[in-house]
């Protein structure tokens, strides 16, 4: 028990001499003629001796949950009793007559916190005059609740700070006779905050019992010494109680600290118990001459400021010294911070603000020496400016009861707003900084934003030249940077920023090896941000970095030099997860989720320069930082203000698909008032007038070209062609289709036993795997029939030998896989031994992620989605270093999941197929695992997907058609996501084609002299 273990440590510390003589314990309790004294000594029996002077009023030990000889606080007081908080209680008999003063009092150790309500002591009903003492849940320690059926509610209840597992000594004082009437508890020896009642009857104790109440509000702990009084004890006698167990001294409440104007009284007060209790208070660690009461005042001064002041308390037994309380001495009024001058653009309201201090403390501001109404407060906003208040002068007199002050002078500076279309937009969505570029020298940036002064930059002394050609006229002149001094400091901002957008229009003339920082913070603490171009090629990489985000995001734009462009990132760091998109030329080109996103700390930084490595050399514009996420409307309306000339920033992309499937040629184009024409081989396509056109592959689609010419009033751009590839369903099955891309290891584990997975690969019996001895149950039901039959994993797998292929330049890693459950870490589906240079992981990871990862390429490595627990998917990732092209491609289903970088060969000298460390093993089934020394293209990867010919899921759907007056038939349908399709002949597959409009329910058609046949198809 922690007191008692306080106790026993301060007596080993002192000799027997010095040790003062302890009064017996049960001689204090008798000397105040209890009515009721159970002191639970007894070893057996069903009676607990009452050694009060109430005759017949022994109590009675009931149930089984009643332990005696159970350990007390300490040994002066003898055996406790323990109830086991379902069972056990102790009965305790009727008095006399009711009681309009008494005292109640109990050692207790609480053992569990019952929810609810938990009974001390309770009359054995409910009626007028009955007393209910309890224990009441919360959040913290429990109350102690006294309550007294016909006393007002709500019930008194007290809030001491106790643990579970601590003796402690509770008494309750009564007095219904008292105007008021008074309630009282003390809690070891200490009184509690004193509770007022309005009004108070006498107790009626009826009898009762300890412990227990009902089922629900029973006791599990220890009770001991429990005491019932006809009088009201006083504070001393009820101290010296806790003293005869707990003679040492102890600190119960610190000196708190206190803040006072020059000459008043300071007040330092403690609160200890002990018995025999001296004091001796300290200033700074020196004894105080005369200072020896539980209380210290001192009329305080100046020099007292910062003076620290504690207490030693002491007997024959121990010594302690509380804590100190600092004095904090202030007198008159005084300013700490002055006014700051304001530069506002018209429009906006400049804010002046103060910093003092003395005691209460009047504020009134100025504006050229005139009071202004209502101005009162720290802080005085002008409300919205005009070019008329350049040069307005604001003071603030700051007064006290002592003395008054004025601040210095801080001037308004009004400047113009931006007049030009590109200006109006940007200032429309209130940027906290905003930096033209436009100076024609010195060092400050001037900016527009809604900091205004405070959000002002400043130009390196040199490597800084003005008056540049920007993107457009419209946008008045840049700076160019040198790459090696050139920069511009950006101060810190007052709050971290969940939300931010940030733009510039950007041309860089050359690109240093390594990182270029274009925004970064000065230092690399959390929260920083650094957004860097990265080297690469074609064109370097953007790279937004915060620290403690858990992904740091690459994205490639293939921009060139010397070119203008206009960049723009928007972050939310309070979406879940957090959200990034980049834009270039007011398109999005790229989104990343980022989990457990980091608000940014801006602390102070730099445009184009962080270290003397990472320098930008190129010419900057336009600069602007928001607290908010701009939507993709408002990014376009800027590159639209100055580019009215329509634009392709990306696409089409080729595409590959299997015949009869649909695909989808995209366009992402800038510029305002767009019309988009699609071709197909140079020839428009009737109603393809979007920016995607659909089309449903057949064979003689196959090496098509499709193209789009964007206009609108201005101009005119037709974009490059994309090929559409259309791959036949293959007529073989599906091993053969595999193994006519001459795999190097094709693992079929068609085994039904045995150790020895069989090669089908041109490496035959050479790379033959090796079953594990456990985890792996054979001949399991695959995807489908044509891939026969699969290989569950359950912590077992299959060793890999070393291949004898050395480093490689290319791969194919192939497999059909069905996960079980996702992994905590990570799964692997094919890992190396060890993690050396150039080893290959292809894993699951945290996430329901797929990742392919080569030890020595760039990170974050390539990740997709791994679909659905329980479904079965064919995964193919191919490697390729070739010159140019260093790439990884992810097809998930024969469609492209991922990408990701490449620039190292991979080392295949063995490994393991379903497991890496002890964590780490595949819990699914794997099927069909093919290893290539080639990059596979993705109409090889399709073709054997396609060849495994797994049925595609189709919802639910009705066709139905009705004829109409004039020749026309209506068809209609319900379900979603099909698309309606006509031919004239059944015996030609490929002859299907799309019925204009047939994406959406109801379609009209003319009905003609050849028959037609109608189908729905799921895309």
């Amino acid at each position: 028990m922690k007191r008692h273990g306080l106790l026993i440590q301060a007596i080993l510390g002192l000799t027997a001499a010095t040790l003062p003589l302890r009064a017996d314990y049960a001689a204090e309790i008798l000397a105040d003629a209890p009515l009721v004294y159970y002191r639970f000594e007894e070893s057996s029996g069903p009676v607990a001796a009452n050694l009060g002077s109430l005759a017949g009023a022994d109590g009675a030990y009931s149930g089984a949950g009643v332990a005696l000889g159970a350990e007390s606080a300490s040994p002066v007081m003898g055996r406790a009793v323990a109830l086991d908080g379902m069972e056990g209680f102790v009965g305790v008999p009727a008095l006399d007559q009711p009681l309009a003063q008494f005292t109640l009092e109990m050692w207790l150790q609480r053992t569990y916190d019952w929810p609810g309500l938990t009974a001390l002591y309770a009359n054995d009903g409910w009626a007028g005059g009955f007393l209910h003492l309890n224990l009441v849940s919360s959040d913290s320690d429990p109350l102690i609740e006294f309550a007294v059926n016909g006393n007002p509610v709500p019930n008194p209840r007290f809030a001491p700070a106790w643990a579970v597992g601590e003796w402690h000594h509770v008494v309750v004082t009564y007095d219904s006779m008292a105007n008021p009437p008074q309630l009282r508890l003390y809690f070891d020896g200490l009184p509690q905050p004193e509770v007022q009642l309005a009004s108070a009857i006498p107790v009626s104790f009826t009898g009762g019992r300890l412990g227990m109440w009902d089922a629900q509000r029973q006791f599990e702990g220890l009770i001991d010494e429990f005491a019932l009084y006809s009088s009201v004890l006083g504070a001393d006698r009820i101290a010296a109680r806790y003293q005869t167990v707990f003679p040492e001294a102890r600190i119960a409440a610190q000196p708190a600290d206190q803040v006072v104007l020059r000459g008043e009284n300071a007040h330092f007060e403690i609160t200890a118990t002990g018995a025999d209790l001296e004091y001796q208070w300290l200033r700074n660690g020196q004894e105080i001459a005369g200072a020896t009461q539980p209380q210290y005042d001192l009329a305080a001064q100046t020099a007292d400021d910062g003076a620290r002041y504690s207490v030693r308390v002491s007997n024959q037994v121990n010594s302690v010294v509380s804590d100190e309380a600092l004095l904090t001495v202030i007198s008159e009024a005084s300013i700490l911070v002055q006014p700051a001058d304001a530069y506002i653009g018209e429009g906006y309201s400049a804010v002046f603000g103060v910093v003092a201090q003395g005691p209460d403390l009047h504020y009134q501001w100025f504006r050229d020496g005139q009071a202004i109404a209502g101005a009162t407060q720290p802080a005085y906003a002008t409300g919205p400016v005009s070019l008329a208040d350049e040069g307005a002068v604001f003071t603030v007199t700051v007064t006290n009861d002592v003395n008054g002050v004025t601040s210095v002078p801080a001037r308004l500076t009004v400047f113009s707003m931006p007049s030009d279309v590109y200006g109006k937009t940007v200032i429309a969505d209130e940027p906290l900084v905003y930096y033209r570029c436009d100076e024609s020298g010195g060092l400050t940036a001037r900016n527009l934003g809604r900091l205004g002064s405070a959000g002002e930059g400043s130009y390196a002394p040199s490597g800084v030249q003005f008056g540049g050609p920007s993107a457009f006229t419209g946008l008045g002149s840049a700076i160019w940077l040198d790459g090696f001094e050139g920069h511009v400091a950006v101060p810190a901002l007052n709050e971290p920023l969940a939300q931010m957008t940030i733009e510039l229009w950007l041309s860089r003339t050359y690109d240093w090896p390594g990182l270029t920082a274009l925004v970064a913070n000065d230092a690399w603490q959390s929260g920083a941000l650094h957004l860097n171009l990265v080297e690469a090629s074609p064109g370097p990489l953007v790279e937004f970095a915060v620290n403690g985000n858990s992904v740091i995001p690459r994205f490639n734009l293939e921009w060139g030099l010397s070119q203008w462009y206009y960049l723009t990132l928007t972050y939310d760091a309070s979406a879940q997860p957090g959200q990034l998109k980049l834009y270039l030329d007011g398109a999005l080109r790229a989104q990343v989720e980022i989990p457990g996103a980091r608000a940014i700390a801006w602390t102070g930084g730099r445009l184009g320069s962080w270290t003397t490595s990472r320098q930008l050399e190129g010419s900057l514009d336009e600069f602007a930082w928001y607290d908010t996420v701009l939507s993709s409307e408002r990014i376009e309306a800027r590159y639209n203000a100055v580019q009215r000339e329509v634009t392709i920033a990306a696409g089409p992309d080729d595409a590959t698909v299997l015949e009869g499937a649909s695909a989808t040629f995209k366009v992402l184009a800038t510029g305002p008032d767009r019309a988009y024409q699609w071709l197909r081989n140079g020839t428009p396509i009737e109603g393809a007038v979007a920016d995607a056109c659909t089309v449903t592959a057949v064979m003689a689609d196959n090496g098509a070209r499709f193209s789009v010419r964007v206009s609108n009033d201005v101009s005119s751009v037709t974009s490059a062609e994309a090929q559409l590839t259309v791959v036949g369903i293959p007529q073989t099955d599906y091993a053969t289709t595999v193994l006519e891309d001459m795999p190097a290891v094709y693992y079929r584990f068609e085994e039904t036993a045995g150790a020895v997975a069989q090669n089908l690969g041109s490496l035959g019996d050479a790379a033959a795997g090796a079953y594990s001895e456990s985890g792996l149950s054979f001949d399991q039901a695959s995807a489908g029939p044509e891939l026969g039959r699969a290989l569950r994993f359950a912590a077992g797998h299959v060793e890999v030998p070393d291949l004898g292929m050395g480093p490689v330049d290319q791969l194919t890693f192939e497999l059909w896989l069905n996960r079980q459950s996702d992994p905590t870490d990570f799964f692997a589906l094919f890992a190396t031994h060890g993690w050396a240079a150039s080893g290959l992981h292809f894993n699951i990871a945290a996430g329901a992620l797929g990742e392919f990862a080569v030890n020595g390429n760039p990170t974050p490595w390539s990740h997709w989605s791994a679909g659905a627990i329980g479904q079965w998917n064919h995964w193919a990732a191919t490697y390729d270093l070739a010159e140019g092209q260093a790439q990884i491609k992810v097809y998930v289903n024969g469609s492209l999941a991922a990408t990701g970088a490449a620039s190292t060969p991979i080392l295949l000298d063995g490994g393991r197929i379903g497991r890496w460390g002890e964590q780490r093993a595949f819990d699914g089934y794997l099927d069909e695992v093919a290893i290539y020394s080639s990059t596979l293209a993705h109409e090889q990867v399709l073709r054997h997907y396609a060849a495994a010919r797994i049925p595609e899921p189709v919802d639910e759907v009705e066709l139905h058609y009705a004829r109409l007056v004039g020749g026309e038939l209506e068809i209609s349908w319900t379900g979603p996501g099909f698309v309606l399709e006509s031919t004239t002949d059944l015996s030609a597959p490929g002859a299907w084609v799309a019925v204009p409009e047939g994406v959406a329910s109801p379609v009209r058609v003319l009905m003609q002299d050849v028959r037609q046949f109608y189908r729905l198809r799921k895309p």
